[in-house]
């Protein structure tokens, strides 16, 4: 039986190479076309040749407005518990939802082009982003791989896109989207105080809710940035806020985006600038990210060619 399984197979190989010989490899139709669908061959992808950012980094390229007022449909104001009707014209603290397309842009345009990075410090897929950083610690950051810390300003056009999204997914917050509205957890400010602490680590490991940078597929804006609202509230340079509601002059320090945490606003128009009064401060749930130049030699990227199965 041994030997005539062998004899098969040979005789198989053997059959398998006059047809080879004889007929030549048998090759797909350049094009096939099926009712409802379309096959093409494979095309090698062509060379992008140069980019105007870095491939860590993406193009944000459009109109900054520096004044946008959104229309909220329900929202609530900061003591409130529940999320209720709104009178048309007011603006609550928290917004939950905005009337769709309502945008107005109020102030001045101003037309930007930079690189962005597209996840929290340290930038990487699948790592949780980096906090208890001070701003003048996430600047040295940025600066020792090539890059700047983000203008608040850069932040926002990031985050709303051309269409000035009152949040970077569309218009109505939804934690399901991004890592945001978890339980809050009363922070031990004095454990935290001394960062290197075994003590400090304890605390933050009961603290933590950062989740892997791009793990939320859904929580991206138009321009490909991920995690702009939630996960770590973000550190970047006032560029767009002179003075705060009252008319008190701001320093050059914001955050942006809000945190994992419940309470935070996790839109794109909104800053905070409280704890960022003290050059010094450090928080369990602020991180950053960083902004370039983009390369003015190298054009935006174009649409791409349409082909025959579209």
């Amino acid at each position: 039986m041994k030997a005539t399984t062998n004899t098969f197979l040979l005789s198989c190989a053997a059959l398998a190479a006059i047809c080879l010989t004889v007929f030549g490899p048998r090759k797909p139709a350049a094009l096939m076309t099926v009712p409802g669908a379309c096959w093409e061959d494979p095309a090698p992808a062509p060379d992008p040749g140069p980019t105007a950012c870095p491939a860590d980094m993406v193009l944000v390229e459009g109109e900054f407005c520096e004044t946008v007022r959104h229309a909220c449909l329900s929202g609530r104001g900061r003591k409130e518990n529940a999320n209720h009707p709104v009178p048309p014209g007011s603006n609550p603290y928290f917004c939950q939802k905005w009337q769709k397309g309502g945008a107005k842009c109020l102030g001045k345009i101003r037309t930007m082009r930079y690189c962005m990075d597209r996840f929290e410090w340290p930038n990487k897929a699948g790592v949780v982003p980096q906090v208890m950083v001070t701003w003048g610690e996430a600047k040295v950051a940025c600066m020792s791989v090539g890059k700047r810390l983000c203008g608040d300003d850069e932040w926002t056009l990031a985050c709303e896109g051309d269409g000035r999204l009152p949040v970077p997914y569309g218009w109505e917050r939804n934690k399901s989207v991004c890592n945001i509205d978890q339980l809050w957890r009363d922070p031990k400010w004095s454990i935290m105080a001394d960062r290197g602490s075994p003590a400090a680590a304890a605390e933050m490991a009961r603290l933590d809710g950062r989740i892997p940078s791009g793990s939320k597929p859904g929580c991206v804006s138009t321009y490909g940035v991920f995690d702009l609202a939630g996960n770590a509230d973000e550190w970047t340079v006032n560029s767009a806020h002179p003075k705060d509601v009252h008319g008190q002059k701001i320093g050059p320090r914001l955050f942006k985006g809000g945190h994992w945490v419940g309470g935070a606003r996790n839109a794109c128009r909104p800053v905070t600038e409280g704890h960022s009064r003290d050059p010094n401060f450090f928080g369990y749930a602020e991180g950053f990210r960083c902004c370039g130049d983009a390369d003015p030699t190298v054009a935006s990227a174009s649409e791409p060619e349409p082909t025959s199965c579209q």
